[in-house]
């Protein structure tokens, strides 16, 4: 049985709704600098983003003067509990984002715009709308659970997994505070409809997930894998987007994350299925993606964990590029 929670999270969507006032606000004319919210003309985005009050609330504005990355909005919903009653323990393991002001005043300062209006009725009124969100995100299969997701990294960490979604936000984003793992989720919203892609949402949140396993993997490494260069400057060549540039160690984050979200789906969705995932990824620089995710399924259970796989297979397969890349400069001189 699945025994990930795997919901609309209202948290999610106060957070967001505070975004998408302040670009309203300002005329859209910042919209691009919050290119991951949405906004989704339903009854229940109109009520709750009128709320939020920027007249009563002026000082909110500095804030999010300083916040323009939406990493650090998806570890602040998470220092909130469902009934937005603030956790103190953790606000010590997320870096404060600011740079003069702190983030346990900022939480506060949230949690009184919170509770300057109802949010219960806001969540009555729209009830239907809110199922319906609900119901367009599907359920995960009957076997996808904690023990799935540990089991395919060989982990032994003692962690909870949850997924959050909203029709406030676009895309995907993985946190993790202390001992808990989630994974934020966009809902799609068009012609009356709420939905997600099954497929890609799939994978999407296996990605979300690999990112706390495979992120450390490469950073405990960086020192044994010889050339970075050569990986991201291929991808670069090869329509890497521009958010990358610079980040040759994303790379390999970005490489592995996404072979092992394909292999973790593969239970379920079947390698032609996913066609459509490597068209896209080789599309935007991952012309390697096949490649990758071959030495990914091939080996990963001849090692009793993703990082020995790391160790005795991806980070040769890593240095053999610095080999060839060496001996062509040699053979071009």
């Amino acid at each position: 049985m699945c025994d990930i929670p795997y919901k609309v999270d209202k948290r999610l969507d106060f957070i967001y709704a505070i975004i998408c006032s302040y670009v309203i606000k300002n005329g859209y004319k910042n919209k691009d600098e919050f290119d991951w919210v949405e906004f989704p003309n339903t009854k229940y985005f109109n009520d709750l983003v009128s709320k939020i009050r920027f007249d009563k609330f002026p000082e909110l504005e500095k804030y999010l003067l300083d916040i323009k990355d939406e990493g650090y909005y998806n570890y602040i919903v998470y220092l909130f509990n469902d009934d937005f009653s603030i956790k103190y323990q953790d606000i010590d393991k997320v870096q404060n984002p600011f740079k003069n002001e702190s983030l346990k005043e900022y939480l506060e300062l949230l949690r009184r715009i919170y509770l300057s209006f109802d949010m219960n009725k806001i969540l009555e009124d729209n009830k239907g709308e809110l199922k319906l969100q609900q119901e367009g995100l599907g359920k995960l299969p009957d076997d996808y659970n904690k023990a799935y997701v540990l089991g395919f990294f060989g982990s032994l960490d003692d962690i909870d997994l949850s997924i959050s979604c909203s029709i406030f936000m676009n895309g995907g984003f993985s946190s993790t505070i202390g001992n808990h793992v989630y994974c934020t989720r966009g809902i799609k919203y068009k012609d009356g409809e709420f939905f997600v892609n099954r497929r890609y949402n799939f994978i999407s949140i296996n990605h979300e997930f690999a990112h706390h396993f495979i992120n450390p993997i490469v950073d405990k490494y960086y020192d044994k894998v010889s050339d970075y260069d050569y990986l991201f400057k291929e991808a670069k060549a090869n329509g890497l987007p521009g958010d990358y540039s610079g980040m040759n160690k994303t790379i390999l984050y970005e490489y592995f994350v996404r072979a092992a979200s394909v292999v973790m789906s593969e239970k379920w969705i079947s390698q032609e299925e996913m066609q459509p995932d490597f068209l896209w990824f080789k599309k935007i620089g991952f012309i390697r993606i096949e490649e990758i995710t071959d030495i990914i399924r091939e080996n990963l259970f001849n090692y009793s964990s993703f990082e020995e796989l790391y160790i005795n297979v991806l980070i040769p397969y890593l240095n053999s590029f610095t080999r060839k890349n060496n001996e062509e400069m040699k053979n071009s001189k």
